[in-house]
C-alpha cells in the first residue's frame, strides 16, 4: 500500500517542484566589453599587476558600494598572483603615504568633466604602489520597478516587479597614462509578485552583476 501511494503521487510531485521552479524569481546577467588595447593581454595582469581604486558610486548607495568593493577584492585576489593585487584600503593607504590624496582626487574630478587622465598623477600613483594597472570602478544607479506583463504560466496580466544592478569600469595604465579596458556588469531580476518563491538580495544581484563584470578582463575567469 505504501508504494502504491508513493507511486500514485510521483507524477503530483512532480508537477509542484516544476511548478516551484517556473514560479521562481528569474535572474540574468549581462556585461559587455566596450573597448580594450591592444596591447593589453591576458598576461598583463598577472605579469604588471592591478590596484584596485575606491568604489565611485551616487548619494544613497554606499549600503551597495561597500559590498561591491569587497565582492571585487575577494574575487582579484583569488584570481591574480600573490604581489599583483592591491585592494582598495591599501592602495588608499599607499597614495596616503605618498601624499597623492590630493593629485588623486583632483584627478578623478578633473576626468569625470572633462574624460582626460592626468598622467603625472597617474605615474606618481604607480610608482607609489609598484603597480602597473588601477582599476576604476563606477557603481551606476540601481533601478526597482514595477510593471504589468504576462505570467510565466499563463497569458494573465500580473503585477511584475524588475530590480536592476549595473556596474561601469576602466583600467588605467600608470605607464601609458591611458585608457587600456572599459567594461560593464549588469544583473536584473524579474519577480512575479503574486507568485514569488525564491527572493534575491540586492546583495545577491551586486555579486552576480560584479561577477559579470570581472569576467569580461584579460585573464580574469570566475565560475
Amino acid at each position: 500500500m505504501r508504494t502504491k501511494y508513493f507511486s500514485f503521487h510521483l507524477p503530483m510531485l512532480m508537477f509542484m517542484a516544476w511548478l516551484l521552479s517556473a514560479c521562481a524569481a528569474k535572474v540574468m546577467d549581462n556585461s559587455q566589453l566596450q573597448y580594450i588595447a591592444p596591447e593589453f593581454t591576458d598576461n598583463s595582469l598577472p605579469e604588471h599587476g592591478l590596484s584596485l581604486l575606491p568604489i565611485v558610486a551616487g548619494h544613497g548607495q554606499e549600503g551597495l558600494r561597500r559590498p561591491l568593493g569587497a565582492k571585487l577584492d575577494s574575487n582579484l585576489t583569488n584570481q591574480l598572483p600573490e604581489g599583483k593585487f592591491i585592494a582598495t584600503i591599501p592602495t588608499l593607504d599607499l597614495i596616503n603615504e605618498a601624499n597623492l590624496t590630493e593629485a588623486y582626487a583632483q584627478m578623478i574630478d578633473d576626468y569625470a568633466r572633462a574624460a582626460i587622465l592626468n598622467k603625472k598623477t597617474l605615474r606618481q600613483i604607480g610608482e607609489a604602489t609598484g603597480i602597473r594597472y588601477l582599476l576604476h570602478v563606477k557603481l551606476l544607479d540601481q533601478s526597482h520597478t514595477e510593471t504589468v506583463g504576462p505570467a510565466l504560466l499563463s497569458d494573465e496580466i500580473i503585477n511584475v516587479q524588475i530590480r536592476n544592478v549595473s556596474i561601469f569600469g576602466q583600467v588605467w595604465d600608470c605607464d601609458l597614462g591611458d585608457i587600456v579596458w572599459e567594461g560593464t556588469g549588469e544583473a536584473m531580476v524579474r519577480t512575479e509578485v503574486e507568485v514569488q518563491y525564491l527572493k534575491h538580495s540586492i546583495e545577491d544581484l551586486v555579486n552576480i552583476a560584479a561577477r559579470s563584470f570581472l569576467n569580461n578582463l584579460p585573464g580574469i575567469k570566475i565560475s
